[in-house]
């Protein structure tokens, strides 16, 4: 069984994961960066309500790219999870798929433990159920939005930070 807790390692652990995995499905709030390798046929649940496309958190043009590749999109309004189910492999954590979670100190769980990749897999299930898969029509919309950025992180200085977190476990 493989269990691990990632937290300077995180995007480079699952990126990697990710492209060796024949499927990937993700529910991650905000996203601007595709770290995962999404292809034809993946799933993604994010947050693409107007508010969210506004203020950059998640990138409309991103959407628009994913959704030509073949990837299956939904919106929820209120997402705020980060998780992703790469084959037979969940991850559970912290980390949006953004450019800024580069420079945070983020924590993730990476297991194939069954019990929690049945769970991460009946939560995406889940979310899919709702009426909220976005069409290409849906997407053009979100396209449209002007993008008003907020500034930086809490007012700390932009760009690559030390990550006070060396690599965890063995």
């Amino acid at each position: 069984m493989m269990q691990r807790v990632l937290s300077s390692d995180l995007w480079r652990t699952v990126t990697a994961q990710a492209r060796k995995a024949k499927q990937r499905q993700a529910a991650i709030a905000y996203v601007t960066e595709d770290h995962l390798n999404l292809k034809s046929g993946d799933v993604l649940v994010v947050d693409a309500s107007e508010g969210t496309i506004r203020s950059g958190g998640t990138d409309a043009k991103l959407l628009d790219e994913l959704h030509h590749r073949g990837v299956i999109l939904y919106d929820c309004h209120d997402l705020h999870a980060k998780v992703m189910l790469l084959d037979d492999i969940a991850v559970v954590g912290s980390a949006n798929m953004s450019q800024s979670s580069g420079s945070l100190v983020e924590a993730a769980i990476i297991t194939d433990q069954s019990s929690i990749v049945s769970g991460v897999a009946s939560f995406i299930e889940q979310l899919k159920k709702k009426p909220n898969r976005l069409s290409s029509a849906k997407i053009a919309e979100l396209c449209k939005i002007e993008v008003i950025r907020r500034g930086g992180l809490g007012g700390a200085p932009q760009g690559k930070r030390k990550n006070p977190v060396k690599r965890l476990g063995n």
